[in-house]
């Protein structure tokens, strides 16, 4: 009976030890939370003069040519210029269809594929502005990058699409967040390599926002804000039209700096990010 009694009692422990085991480590496991996002300096390298009159949606960079791309419907375009000079004088102009709302556009292996935003179709153009083909896709269509993993697409939430380049099938959806709150409304978007760690980074106007956002393109986190508050104060239209608001950004890996502008803005701004302490 001892013996039994003992085991008994060996046996009871043992169990105790698992579970009081079991809770403690359950009770001292650190809670993971994303780093807190930093802030840049935004350090204007050159000012360029801009038409007033194009509502732009996005920007691209291309062999030291500038793509623009303008919106509203009746009124939609693709624009090439040459950042070779101090103006901005179009080489080529190529007018959408009327039915067109154009919106974001990005540079593909040789193609530049410009979003539309209700008419769920990705218009394929060469370097020269020919049209070359047309995509559909599901959902509106707000901004489009480039990445290594394909391309990024928003729609005004606070969701990235990855899709494949060749049809638009969705891959994944990355939920963008800050705080581990989410942030809606990314609009126009570019994408840069971090020389620090390799990783790829997102960044995405938000709509009547006057910060632009850097995200971490395999975690969705907002990584760092740059201030440019005071940008629309040199635009007279975004002082009289609310709709007039900070839009478009393309990153330049040559020079490692951003071209940015707004919605008939006067200007288009050369810049540099710098680090705050």
């Amino acid at each position: 009976m001892i013996s039994v009694r003992l085991i008994i009692i060996s046996a009871f422990l043992s169990i105790a030890a698992v579970i009081n085991n079991g809770c403690h480590t359950h009770l001292i496991q650190p809670l993971t939370s994303a780093p807190l996002p930093h802030s840049y300096h935004l350090e204007i390298i050159s000012r360029i003069p801009h038409n007033n009159q194009i509502f732009t949606q996005g920007l691209v960079i291309h062999n030291r040519m500038l793509y623009e791309s303008g919106g509203l419907y009746r009124k939609s375009t693709l624009r090439r210029y040459s950042l070779d000079h101090h103006t901005l004088s179009p080489q080529t102009i190529h007018n959408l269809a009327d039915h067109y709302f154009a919106e974001d556009i990005t540079f593909y292996k040789g193609s530049l594929i410009q979003l539309t935003w209700k008419e769920m179709t990705a218009l394929r153009y060469d370097l020269n502005l020919n049209p070359i083909g047309m995509t559909s896709y599901h959902g509106i269509g707000w901004g489009i990058c480039t990445s290594e993993q394909g391309l990024f697409t928003s729609d005004g939430s606070a969701n990235l699409t990855l899709r494949t380049p060749s049809d638009f099938t969705p891959k994944k959806t990355l939920f963008v967040k800050e705080h581990n709150l989410p942030i809606s409304n990314l609009n126009a978007l570019t994408l840069r390599k971090h020389p620090k760690d390799n990783i790829e980074y997102i960044y995405a106007n938000v709509w009547f926002e006057n910060d632009i956002i850097e995200i971490n393109s395999l975690t969705g986190n907002v990584t760092a804000r740059i201030d440019a508050s005071t940008l629309p104060a040199e635009n007279p239209n975004a002082q009289t039209d609310p709709n007039n608001v900070l839009n478009g950004i393309a990153y330049d890996f040559q020079t490692d700096t951003f071209w940015i502008t707004g919605k008939r803005w006067n200007w288009l701004y050369n810049i540099r990010l710098k680090e705050k302490p």
